[in-house]
């Protein structure tokens, strides 16, 4: 994440939402990025996440609420930095939840995205998409809303409706990590526990057969995390 890492590093955050934040670790790389901030407020639907997400979390200016993106309780303008960081594809009403971030962002405050596109990719970078969509159809035989990721037009599509100024878009490209043996070893066990979760009440095979094969591709093709788009931007 070295370019919003980079950024984040010169800003002062002030008071900051973290949207969608999941098990905490967005709202952990806010943090740890900000120059500095007053708090940071993370919201997602799930408690569970969100229990999952106070265990591991010890700076107490992070606030973590149980709150829907689309439907925020804050009042407007009440946000000097609104982010959402690898959960945009986890929205269900994904425009009505960045309309949302944008009322509650006060004047002048900052805008960020920061998403894996689903196009554009190289050979081993497909296999890192194809692997995220396999855990989106494994999320959604469980109940779990996990669409598949967007397009790089599709995004920039988004950030434009949303009538910021002085938007930034960077593509990012991760390469440190291509073909690491640790990191394949480790998302092959996360294929091995997504393909636990898949309900007995369905035909798993199908599923099965398909998480298997990725597991393959990764020895046969290689694998490299897909590129990133970071949008900036200013209400």
């Amino acid at each position: 994440m070295d370019p919003l890492k980079e950024w984040l590093g010169r800003q002062d955050g002030g008071l900051v939402l973290d949207v969608a934040t999941g098990r905490g670790y967005s709202a952990s790389l806010l943090a740890e990025s900000l120059n500095c901030y007053r708090n940071i407020f993370g919201i997602d639907i799930s408690m569970e996440n969100l229990c999952q997400a106070q265990k591991g979390i010890k700076d107490k200016r992070i606030i973590l609420l149980g709150m829907r993106a689309e439907s925020m309780g804050f009042a407007d303008g009440t946000f000097d930095t609104v982010a959402v960081i690898n959960s945009l594809h986890h929205l269900q009403y994904v425009e009505e939840s960045l309309a949302e971030m944008k009322r509650v962002l006060k004047p002048n405050g900052n805008f960020i995205i920061f998403e894996m596109v689903q196009d554009g990719l190289n050979e081993k970078q497909i296999s890192h998409r194809e692997a995220h969509h396999w855990w989106g159809a494994v999320d959604r035989q469980n109940s779990i809303f996990h669409r598949e990721t967007f397009r790089n037009d599709e995004l920039r599509g988004m950030v434009g409706r949303l009538g910021l100024s002085k938007v930034e878009f960077i593509n990012f490209n991760e390469e440190t990590e291509i073909d690491s043996k640790e990191v394949i070893n480790n998302i092959e066990k996360t294929i091995d526990l997504y393909i636990e979760k898949i309900p007995e009440n369905i035909g798993r095979q199908p599923l099965i057969d398909k998480g298997l094969k990725l597991k393959e591709r990764f020895h046969e093709v290689g694998f490299a995390w897909a590129t990133i788009l970071i949008a900036i931007g200013t209400k």
